[in-house]
């Protein structure tokens, strides 16, 4: 009888133990099944809540049971609530780009009509003039002098004034039919007075025998480029001459040379000539642009 007690006692006991370690792990389970749902469940708030952020949408996500969880949802919490103020910034800051557009628009407008008026009528005399037979031909030649310097004007206005243009930053071309030879005769007809009230010596020199040259390309452009070279020729040059060179080369190409004995661009500053709206220490002593 005593052994076989003992032998119900070991088997019972062998039981329980076989049991207690897989009701142990049962549990085990069932509490980490639990804590990965939750787990789970948090970060897909996470998760969605940036996905709504994406979407333009900012919402606190939901404090979860887990404190290092939390820390997580915190942190982002407070990510997206700095986004939401920089988007209303941001918003703020539009609304006044815009505000100040429409007043650049509005000035632009006004400041077209106030330089167009006075121009218009310094036009509309120079035209009569040209039409007086009276005149000699030195003063036909000062007339046209100021009538191309008035179209200029004017054409510098109306890209001035093209809004388009200025908000896209780009230039369009605008191609026509022209002779070479007519705009260097312009151009020299205005710089021989200005290098003249310089005590400066103009020499223009056309490396060509043709009196014709016939061209087709953005009249008014090549014309602004030699103006801004020449300009700042005459205007850098103390003594001597300033020089405008046409070498005229095969398939339709040519050279346009500008020469000054001026003192030239200080090697210090070569590395702002292509930057905008930047000066050289000599340009903002000398003025203008």
């Amino acid at each position: 009888q005593h052994v076989e007690a003992f032998k119900n006692s070991l088997s019972s006991a062998t039981r329980t133990a076989m049991i207690a370690p897989i009701g142990l792990l049962a549990l085990s389970l069932f509490v980490a099944m639990f804590l990965v749902r939750n787990i789970l469940y948090a970060l897909g708030l996470v998760a969605a809540g940036a996905e709504k952020m994406r979407n333009g949408v900012y919402e606190h996500v939901p404090m979860s049971q887990f404190p290092e969880i939390n820390k997580l949802i915190v942190s982002f919490n407070t990510m997206a609530q700095s986004i939401a103020d920089l988007i209303t910034k941001l918003k703020v800051t539009q609304l006044d780009a815009e505000q100040a557009n429409q007043s650049k628009t509005r000035f632009l407008a006004n400041m077209s009509h106030e330089i167009r008026t006075p121009l218009n009528a310094v036009l509309g005399y120079a035209q009569l003039l040209m039409r007086d037979s009276s005149l000699s031909h030195k003063q036909h030649r000062a007339v046209s002098t100021i009538e191309n310097s008035g179209m200029h004007l004017l054409s510098l206005i109306n890209e001035i004034l093209d809004i388009s243009k200025i908000e896209a930053g780009k230039m369009e071309c605008y191609n026509s039919d022209f002779d070479v030879l007519d705009l260097l005769a312009e151009l020299s007809d205005l710089f021989i007075l200005r290098c003249r009230e310089k005590g400066l010596e103009w020499k223009i020199d056309i490396c060509t025998e043709s009196n014709h040259i016939p061209v087709h390309g953005d009249h008014g452009k090549l014309k602004q480029i030699l103006i801004n070279l020449l300009s700042n020729a005459t205007k850098f040059t103390e003594k001597d001459s300033v020089t405008l060179r046409f070498i005229p080369h095969s398939n339709d190409n040519y050279t346009f040379e500008v020469i000054d004995t001026g003192p030239g661009i200080d090697p210090q500053s070569t590395s702002q000539l292509f930057q905008a709206f930047t000066q050289a220490e000599q340009g903002h002593l000398k003025g203008g642009t």
